[in-house]
């Protein structure tokens, strides 16, 4: 009996607000006779009338275990002493601070569980952001590829129709910012120029969304901008905390010896950029455009470096043997960091527009002037094909000082190899590159 008797369940309070609930009689056989207000996980709270005033009162549920539901007659009982005691001044006085107490409890209740609602919304919302962004992030590399990649053929299924050229076909200045300190990296500056080709742009000139607002100027509505990588080196990560990475901000603030925890660390970012015609600079009060595009074509001039009389002599000795071993062929020579065309050979390339000037420092054998060009070394990959595509033959001597160097090095494998480089679409052309080799004078060619 006593193992059955422990196998049954424990009995639970179940009340709801508004019943009216009696205790156990004590020993005199007097009962506590109460409505309830409210029931949470451990307690029991109900109101009783002590005769003038109803009191709020509490009971844990494991003492409460024996309360029961009042009797018709305890019920009817309780009611008219409820009323009795509502119906006086101190009765009514209570009832409504308890009012007063419970909107209050119940707007506060609301409140929280509005804002509960808030913060679950807003984490929702962080959620599909940050699975959208995720998502972005992995599309984003795709995207920029297609876009370079796009821009690359572009240039060059339109080749075929600027003799050739592929990039830069209007000379303009290498790609840079308005305003100078930002370095630009070669493929940076090389989707930038491709960029500005395709988009008939009339400078190599860019800035950003902020720095244009800087200046006073704004990005035109509809402007798209072109995405490049930026490297940065603001960050510093904590040598032993992979997690714990600061700005530089942060990390100037720290003590030389806090400072030995970090290490400078590099992360990639992605900005976009815009070609200043793609800003309201061109309706500028103060000329800006206008300023800036004659900077840019003074910049497009290759100036002919000074020619000392001895240079003249030198190279007018040696013009004759090279036309000599190389004839029908324009003379391309090499000084340093720069080449140069001479007398007739000048004529033969002005019809291609090139953008050099042309100096007369040399005088012939008469003490005539004699025409000059010259340009960079690093133009000869842009300028070579031209002449070449314009049905010319072409030789580039090389100098080289000292003569026992000359002989061991092989600067006729290494001409050819970069001519045949830059011409290697034009072999199918009837026209050629003439590198043959001289030891008889100070060049090779």
């Amino acid at each position: 009996a006593q193992a059955a008797e422990s196998q049954q369940p424990e009995k639970k309070v179940v009340f709801q607000k508004g019943d009216i609930v009696a205790s156990p009689a004590d020993g005199n056989g007097v009962k506590v006779v109460g409505r309830v207000d409210s029931v949470d996980d451990t307690t029991l709270h109900y109101t009783v009338s002590n005769g003038h005033v109803m009191v709020p009162q509490s009971i844990y549920l494991n003492e409460a275990q024996d309360w029961t539901p009042a009797t018709d007659a305890e019920k009817e009982a309780f009611v008219n002493e409820e009323k009795r005691v509502l119906s006086t001044d101190a009765g009514k006085d209570q009832q409504e601070r308890r009012e007063q107490a419970e909107a209050a409890k119940v707007a506060a209740q609301e409140k929280a569980a509005e804002e509960q609602k808030q913060r679950e919304e807003e984490k929702k919302r962080e959620q599909e952001e940050a699975k959208k962004k995720e998502a972005e992030s992995k599309k984003a590399p795709v995207l920029v590829s297609a876009l370079q990649t796009g821009l690359l053929l572009g240039a060059l299924a339109a080749a075929g129709k600027n003799g050739g050229l592929w990039l830069n076909k209007d000379y303009k200045q290498a790609p840079d910012f308005l305003h100078k300190g930002q370095p630009v990296s070669a493929f940076n500056a090389l989707m930038m120029a491709l960029n500005s080709d395709a988009n008939g742009y009339r400078t190599n000139v860019f800035t950003t969304f902020q720095a244009a607002k800087d200046d006073g100027y704004f990005v035109r509505k509809g402007e798209t901008g072109l995405p490049i990588n930026w490297y940065n080196w603001d960050q510093y990560a904590n040598k032993y905390m992979a997690n714990d990475v600061i700005d530089k901000e942060q990390y100037d603030a720290l003590s030389d010896e806090q400072k030995e925890n970090y290490k400078v660390q590099l992360h990639k970012e992605e900005r976009k950029v815009f070609n200043i015609d793609q800003t309201s600079m061109r309706e500028s009060a103060d000329d800006d455009y206008a300023k800036l595009l004659d900077s840019q074509a003074e910049k497009s001039v290759v100036k002919a470096p000074a020619v000392s009389v001895d240079a003249n002599a030198e190279t007018l000795q040696y013009l004759d043997e090279l036309h000599a071993q190389n004839p029908g062929a324009i003379l391309i020579m090499g000084h340093d960091d720069y080449y140069d065309i001479y007398g007739d050979d000048v004529k033969l390339v002005a019809d291609l527009e090139l953008p050099i000037q042309v100096s007369k420092d040399l005088k012939d054998k008469d003490g005539r002037p004699m025409a000059m060009v010259t340009f960079p070394a690093e133009a000869l990959d842009t300028y070579l094909p031209m002449i070449v595509r314009s049905g010319s033959q072409v030789a580039i001597c090389d100098r080289l000082e000292d003569r026992e160097l000359r002989l061991k090095y092989d600067a006729a494998d290494r001409i050819y190899g970069h001519a045949q480089g830059l011409t290697a679409a034009l072999e199918r052309d009837s026209r050629k590159v003439i590198v043959g080799a001289s030891s008889s004078t100070g060049y090779d060619c």
